[in-house]
């Protein structure tokens, strides 16, 4: 029988440390950083066991079919992560904020947004892009506008179905696809069935691709792509700012991949990606989470070595 919390959470919500919200009481930072070092300094082995009880409570529930109930238990399960916490502003609920798949009228304001910050060339290639069976596309909405309106935009792209361009003319010539290409060469092959994503497009119409709420919303919609696409091989996103998100990138595992970088219309795109053969989800997520708790994650593979995959003429 689960006890009744009730008089521990009014009391817990009176204290001059403790912010409420829709989504239940939100502890200051100072008082939770106090709180987490002396737990880890007095009692170690509780911090990590309360750590992994967490990170399994938020991973149970990320089959929710509602995209902002995954979100928000996604945006929970990275905030975990103190080095992560100052990349994620946690959408106010009040504002609205809310990603959902796109739909087919939101292709004028997509193309806008991508005009806007990354110029006309870009816009054209958003433009081409929308209606290809490859990308999918979701977006960020301001709820509280009258009507809704789109405030931010991600376009996951599967490489590994988009036609050669040589062979075929229903992909626009992309710069970014065929610097994905490129990289792809210097590394396995992708074998039948795996799936490639470059997150084409990732932006917010106030803050382009820096922190904010609506950039919250998209991490949390990359950590679900990653963690549930099956046969997902290896991912890519580009930065056009990767000085703000370097950190980041090297916490979660996310390497520089030099030969997908590209330009567009004198715009030059860094790529970090994740080769997800070497390291599945369930060990990245263990990964993190010893690197969080400060120990190290039983049966880890190590990392840098190549996964050698033949042909069948190879093989032969």
């Amino acid at each position: 029988e689960v006890p009744d919390a009730a008089e521990h959470f009014d009391w817990l919500r009176a204290q001059p440390f403790v912010e409420s919200g829709p989504s239940g009481l939100y502890l200051h930072d100072l008082a939770r950083t106090v709180l987490s070092t002396d737990l880890r300094w007095r009692h170690p082995e509780l911090s990590v066991r309360m750590h992994a009880r967490a990170r399994e409570y938020y991973l149970a529930r990320l089959d929710s079919p509602d995209p902002m109930t995954q979100a928000g238990v996604l945006l929970d399960l990275m905030y975990l992560h103190t080095d992560l916490r100052r990349f994620l502003q946690p959408p106010d609920q009040a504002a609205g904020l809310r990603l959902d798949r796109a739909r087919p009228d939101d292709g004028a304001a997509v193309v806008e947004l991508v005009r806007r910050h990354e110029g006309a060339v870009s816009a054209e290639l958003a433009r081409a892009w929308w209606t290809h069976p490859a990308a999918a596309w979701s977006v960020v909405r301001d709820g509280g506008a009258d009507p809704p309106t789109v405030v931010g935009a991600v376009c996951l792209l599967a490489v590994d179905r988009v036609p050669d361009p040589a062979g075929d003319d229903t992909a626009p010539a992309d710069p970014a696809v065929d610097a994905a290409r490129r990289q792809l060469r210097t590394m396995p092959p992708v074998r039948p069935g795996e799936r490639v994503t470059l997150v084409r497009f990732w932006l917010t119409r106030d803050d382009d691709q820096s922190v904010s709420p609506g950039q919250a919303l998209i991490t949390a919609h990359l950590a679900r792509h990653y963690l549930s696409t099956p046969g997902l091989a290896v991912s890519m996103i580009p930065f056009r700012h990767p000085e703000q998100w370097a950190d980041a990138c090297a916490y979660t595992d996310q390497v520089r991949l030099p030969a997908a970088d590209f330009v567009v219309d004198a715009t030059a795109s860094t790529v970090y990606g994740h080769d997800w053969r070497l390291q599945p989800p369930p060990v990245w997520i263990a990964a993190l989470s010893a690197r969080e708790v400060g120990s190290q994650p039983a049966e880890l593979p190590a990392t840098g070595v190549p996964l050698l995959v033949l042909d069948e003429a190879e093989f032969a």
